[in-house]
């Protein structure tokens, strides 16, 4: 008779563990699949991970942005690097203009920015020529390694524009100049050199 009351309470246990298992997996399930449901829906309503559409575009963001901006776009601070930036491009529009920024100085004109105190640099993105100028103010010692990056700079520009010539891109790529005054190198890509740097005399002193 004591055995088989042992008997009884070993089954009454083990039910209660396979009930009380079969709740915790129930439990389980149903906030796994809740936590789902959530996710699912984070991701349905992220906007940062919508495809991009041109024209779309915060106006804040257009001057840094990959896309055709115009001259009201890069328009600077009226400081004397800043106006120079601004009479070169004036009110004319020019299509593809990007402004760079440490990302393209590093990948796109191969210079290290903390060789650079200083610089502003506005480029092309070539579908529609070239109209490209930087100014740069090195760190002191660094001057000779900048002048060698914009040196392979306008090479490569004019090996790939002497292939996709448009809008005289490729003459104006031969004629570039690369020089320094006062503590700036400056690069100038434009179809009127002299009177870029006429601009350029205006600012910065010998």
């Amino acid at each position: 008779m004591r055995f088989a009351n042992s008997n009884i309470a070993t089954k009454t246990t083990l039910f209660r563990i396979t009930v009380f298992a079969l709740i915790l997996s129930t439990l389980l399930a149903f906030c796994s699949c809740d936590k789902l449901n959530d996710s699912i829906s984070d991701v349905a309503n992220a906007t940062d991970i919508l495809p991009f559409v041109p024209g779309e575009e915060d106006e804040d963001d257009a001057a840094s942005s990959k896309s055709d901006n115009t001259a009201l776009n890069i328009r600077a601070p009226e400081t004397k690097i800043g106006s120079i930036i601004n009479e070169l491009y004036g009110d004319s529009e020019y299509k593809g203009l990007i402004v760079a920024n440490d990302d393209d100085l590093q990948n796109i004109f191969l210079i290290d920015p903390i060789k650079i105190d200083f610089y502003r640099i506005i480029y092309t993105d070539g579908i529609y020529g070239v109209r490209d100028i930087c100014i740069i103010k090195p760190i002191a010692g660094y001057k000779d390694a900048v002048l060698e990056a914009l040196r392979q700079r306008k090479d490569s520009r004019t090996k790939f524009f002497e292939h996709y010539d448009v809008n005289d891109a490729h003459a104006i790529m031969l004629n570039a100049e690369i020089y320094t005054q006062g503590e700036y190198i400056i690069y100038l890509a434009v179809d009127d050199i002299e009177a870029a740097k006429l601009i350029v005399d205006k600012y910065i002193p010998y």
